[in-house]
């Protein structure tokens, strides 16, 4: 008759190798269909992929100041510019850097040459989110990520940047998980993280009561004095390229 005996540390490895085996099967996704991918490392390399793309459109646009050569307006499409194509190839060769198996889909069609060897690699650790202790992971297959590398070209044109952003959206299985939103010119970074956890700049935002400014809706050009020295308040302004879809 064979006896086994086990020992304190024959438990311990036992006990530890059967927890193991429970988090592969449950917190990882499966190996065979796509790749595991960290959300809160997507989310860094998201803020920081989104600033690096915000300094491209302020290095056009002081050394190109946005002339007739480096931009198209037609009446189908909005303006074309070489911010746009920079801040574009910033983002999607950025993303496939970090993640080669995410599918990132982009509003511009093109990018600006890029030498992807010399393309630095993406934070996959934020300093804003060190703070933060819990993470899961997904698999890439039901992860999508969509980008603006210029949002609010016309306004760009019209030299109104402080309405000029870069947006960044990871949709999981369809339903919205991560936002960022920069504003170069202003400097500004807001992000979220679907039920965990907005940014600071967030907070202080909602932090003030919605108000929807008709006004804007209905004018051509961009509501003059429309904040309230007195009363400070969240407006929710919606672009003329969009306006239509209300």
């Amino acid at each position: 008759v064979c006896r086994l005996r086990l020992n304190k540390l024959g438990i311990f490895c036992l006990i530890s190798a059967a927890a193991l085996l429970f988090l592969l099967r449950t917190e990882m996704p499966l190996l065979g269909r796509g790749r595991g991918v960290s959300i809160k490392e997507l989310l860094s390399v998201s803020i920081e992929l989104c600033e690096r793309a915000g300094q491209q459109i302020l290095r056009h646009r002081a050394a190109a100041k946005i002339n007739k050569s480096s931009a198209q307006i037609s009446d189908s499409a909005p303006p074309v510019t070489k911010a746009d194509l920079a801040s574009n190839a910033e983002l999607v060769f950025g993303f496939h850097k970090s993640f080669p198996w995410l599918h990132v889909v982009s509003e511009e069609s093109q990018s600006a040459p890029v030498d992807y060897r010399a393309l630095a690699l993406a934070s996959h650790r934020h300093p804003d989110l060190e703070p933060l202790r819990h993470d899961f992971f997904v698999n890439s297959n039901d992860v999508l990520v969509w980008v603006d590398p210029l949002d609010g070209t016309q306004e760009f044109t019209e030299h109104l940047l402080q309405y000029v952003s870069v947006q960044v959206c990871v949709a999981y299985r369809g339903t919205p998980l991560l936002g960022v939103l920069h504003f170069p010119f202003a400097n500004k970074t807001y992000w979220a993280w679907r039920n965990s956890r907005v940014s600071d700049s967030l907070k202080e935002q909602l932090n003030l009561p919605i108000v929807l400014d008709k006004h804007v809706l209905k004018s051509d050009s961009h509501i003059k004095g429309a904040a309230d020295k007195s009363h400070r308040r969240r407006r929710v302004l919606i672009s003329r390229s969009h306006r239509a879809l209300n």
